[in-house]
């Protein structure tokens, strides 16, 4: 369902003119970028619910997973100007690796250093490094970030349910 999102939502861009003129090729890279994201948040997502034992307390780690998501991903404040600490935290966002990724894939790089005002030279200065790597290893990064959070979510679950544990709509009885 998540990629039927995606590609409903790249669609959408396309047809009312929100992104440049992609190629199908450049269109493709977007759409895998944003599925395998959506499938790392997925499991992250999983793996908050494996941790917590009530509703109450799903709803409030969701908060604390979509803000450091959105805030270190690299798009509100570029990661090369981040404290050390903010650079540490936004490795370990998925969200940061497929926003330098969907970056490169609309070309920002060659939009800011072509513009002419001040403003495309000035931001192109403070992402850094940003848009520069590489399509496979990112794209294994970010497979890398769904199974480990899947794992954990799975390891969880089993030792719950062999602790006869329950979670989340389980049973509180054996405790």
């Amino acid at each position: 369902m998540l990629v039927v999102i995606n590609l409903a939502m790249l669609a959408v861009l396309v047809a009312l003119d929100r992104l440049p003129a992609l190629g199908w090729s450049t269109a493709a890279s977007i759409a895998v970028t944003l599925a395998l994201d959506a499938v790392a948040a997925l499991a992250l997502g999983l793996l908050a619910s494996a941790l917590v034992r009530s509703t109450a307390q799903a709803a409030l780690a969701l908060p604390m997973l979509c803000f450091p998501a959105v805030l270190f991903s690299g798009a509100v404040l570029p990661v090369a100007v981040m404290a050390p600490v903010g650079r540490g935290i936004s490795a370990l966002m998925s969200d940061r690796w497929a926003f330098e990724l969907i970056g490169r894939d609309l070309g920002l790089r060659t939009l800011f250093a072509g513009d002419p005002s001040p403003l495309g030279p000035s931001l192109l200065a403070e992402f850094g490094d940003a848009w520069t790597h590489d399509h496979a290893a990112l794209w294994s990064l970010l497979i890398v970030f769904a199974v480990v959070a899947a794992g954990a979510a799975w390891f969880t679950l089993d030792r719950r349910c062999r602790a006869g544990g329950g979670g989340v709509g389980g049973s509180d009885r054996h405790r």
